[in-house]
């Protein structure tokens, strides 16, 4: 059974943790999501390696029932993310493996450069890690305050956000084509977990202005990361075959500056490669995490 847990963020906030059965000597594997998603929303993947390590996943700041701890003015890039889990590994003070898919990978990067002590090993589903040049342009929307413009952003801010029922919120979902791709059980935990009632109405919990501004943030200079990344910490990267946020032209970037990282491309995939290969990902953990 998944037990619910919390921690306090260094700005006073509340953050949701997911915490599976524990067994003493299993090595403990931390999870971060993709930004719109949850914690609850890979229990496919979760609870099957949960046999094998001490899992725990976090509805991260804006998502799932940590959804209430937003302050959208003060939130002006994605190391609010690397500060939340920073404190986390701060409060935990236990040896951990980071991983995550997406804002997930990247924020468990970027933390393990942070914060190295106690990190046995990172492991990234699709990092988004722009190249110099699309990275060079992105900061410059955000300078000029034009983030909110992108594709991703614009278009996560016109999200529809109210349902009858959870019902009509899968049958919306379904049609989506971020979606298509996705088995049933997945957009089944998507909309089970990742809503919330509100005057009436089901909602999102990552409220689209909320998700909005989280891609208006992005990370654009990974790099920075990559330069600062300690030689002693594993890295494994599985990235997809098509539409990847591990631009292909970052790749040259992170095997300069992280010679040691371990980069695989999964064929027949695209940026939801755990929804669609969620074996891969199971047999991939198993294998790259040691006691």
């Amino acid at each position: 059974m998944i037990k619910a847990d919390s921690f306090t963020a260094p700005d006073g906030q509340t953050i949701r943790l997911w915490r599976w059965p524990h067994k003493a000597g299993r090595p403990t594997l931390f999870w971060a999501h993709a930004t719109g998603f949850h914690g609850r929303l890979y229990q496919p993947i979760l609870n099957e390696i949960s046999e094998s390590f001490y899992v725990i996943a976090w509805d991260m700041r804006g998502h799932g029932e940590s959804a209430e701890s937003r302050e959208l003015k003060q939130f002006k890039s994605w190391n609010t993310y690397y500060q939340d889990l920073g404190r986390f590994l701060e409060l935990e003070n236990e040896a951990v493996y980071l991983a995550g898919h997406s804002v997930g990978g990247m924020t468990a990067f970027a933390t393990a450069a942070l914060f190295p002590q106690n990190i046995k090993g990172v492991l990234l589903v699709e990092p988004v890690m722009f190249d110099r040049r699309i990275g060079w342009s992105f900061g410059l929307a955000k300078l000029l305050g034009k983030g909110h413009k992108i594709h991703l952003a614009s278009g996560a801010a016109r999200r529809r956000n109210g349902f009858e029922n959870k019902q009509q919120a899968f049958d919306n979902f379904r049609d989506k084509k971020a979606f298509r791709s996705w088995p049933d059980e997945w957009l089944s935990l998507y909309v089970e977990h990742g809503l919330q009632e509100k005057n009436g109405q089901l909602v999102l919990s990552c409220r689209p202005e909320w998700e909005s501004r989280s891609f208006a943030v992005s990370e654009h200079r990974p790099q920075r990361f990559m330069r600062a990344f300690p030689k002693e910490i594993p890295v494994h990267i599985l990235v997809g075959e098509k539409d990847s946020t591990f631009f292909k032209r970052a790749r040259p970037l992170m095997q300069r500056y992280v010679p040691h990282a371990e980069v695989k491309m999964i064929p027949d995939s695209s940026h939801f490669l755990p929804m669609e290969h969620p074996q891969v990902i199971k047999d991939w953990l198993l294998q790259n995490i040691r006691q």
